[in-house]
């Protein structure tokens, strides 16, 4: 894979940015960002980057799923996959379960085998969001998935707030959701 490519040759470099304060124009703190530069100078933006590390994770979720044997086709219920998933993050260090907050349901995980490494370069986070999405698209169908807290970021965990897509596109209702028996935060 192209991302591959650019760690083995050296691309992505980190760099340095200063975390300035709004209230007062002091400088509080340093972020450190990948930066994936091109042979030819170009630097590749971070949003098709964090896309990329994301595609990785959706390639390796799926793989996860088509590795559970048979059974993992998209039949299971939207439950039975968060369960299924977090499981399967567990296995994979993640330390993660499936929960509901709210009206939300989420993935919870309360380590990171990635460790510091996830701390210094967040990116590391796209993959495992690809992760949660690949391996819900093979186990149950569509889904959103999106990070509402980080590890990297300064959160005690990293929660995915998971949101069941119906055939036709259209999120699903309120009603569904409720419906699911997951533990609440």
């Amino acid at each position: 894979m192209e991302l591959r490519r650019a760690l083995a040759g050296g691309q992505i470099q980190a760099w340095a940015q200063p975390v300035v304060s709004l209230t007062d124009g002091r400088i509080h703190g340093v972020e450190l960002l990948a930066r994936w530069t091109l042979r030819d100078g170009t630097v590749v933006s971070p949003a098709v980057f964090v896309s990329l590390a994301e595609e990785v994770g959706l390639e390796f979720g799926k793989q996860m799923a088509a590795s559970m044997g048979p059974g993992t086709d998209s039949q299971r219920s939207f439950r039975s996959a968060l369960h299924v998933v977090a499981d399967a993050l567990s296995s994979h260090g993640f330390a993660a379960h499936a929960e509901r907050h709210g009206d939300e349901l989420r993935i919870v995980s309360s380590h990171c085998p990635f460790g510091d490494v996830a701390i210094e370069h967040p990116v590391i986070c796209a993959v495992d969001r690809g992760m949660v999405k690949g391996l819900l698209g093979s186990l149950y169908g569509e889904t959103q998935v999106a990070l509402s807290s980080s590890v990297a970021k300064g959160d005690d965990s990293c929660v995915a707030d998971v949101t069941d897509i119906g055939d036709d596109g259209i999120v699903a209702g309120r009603e569904r959701r409720e419906q699911s028996p997951l533990p609440t935060a």
